[in-house]
């Protein structure tokens, strides 16, 4: 199981700035990454982890998508291990003594990764559609997202 909680965007500086910052973080399987509450860019955090999808829907075997706000990353591998297209997804952080630890780990299909990115970019723009409206440049981007979202699952 994989999810991008986002819980909110920091509302004190308005306007609000291009990749404004809130909390989010990644669960996979019940381990919340970096950590619960986390403090960070959630629309940076969202947009790297669908970058890191439309790689591996272009054929590529793995992908990285980065925790901005610290040495985190999640990599993806895609697995042929199953008929249906999946995902291994590894949680890191990097420590200047052993290089990268692994945090938590999940493996998915491609299709429930696409989910968890769509609810959370649709909970984004409920948020940004209340404080900048969706003339707004970042409520631009999560419309991009979403419809880019839309189109690989009706392609699937």
């Amino acid at each position: 199981m994989i999810a991008l909680v986002f819980k909110d965007f920091e509302s004190l500086r308005q306007p609000i700035p291009e990749s404004p910052s809130g909390r989010a973080w990644f669960v996979l399987d019940g381990v919340s990454f970096p950590g619960e509450d986390w403090f960070d860019f959630p629309l940076s955090m969202l947009g790297s982890a669908f970058d890191a999808y439309l790689e591996l829907m272009r054929g590529a075997p793995e992908a990285v998508s980065y925790v901005f706000d610290g040495p985190f990353n999640l990599n993806y591998q895609r697995s042929a291990s199953v008929s249906e297209a999946s995902v291994k997804i590894s949680a890191y952080s990097e420590d200047d003594e052993v290089g990268q630890s692994l945090k938590a780990e999940t493996e998915v299909p491609l299709p429930e990764l696409r989910s968890a990115l769509m609810e959370s970019a649709e909970l984004m723009a409920v948020a940004l559609s209340s404080v900048e409206g969706a003339d707004g440049v970042n409520s631009r981007i999560v419309a991009r997202i979403l419809g880019e979202l839309e189109r690989h699952g009706s392609e699937g």
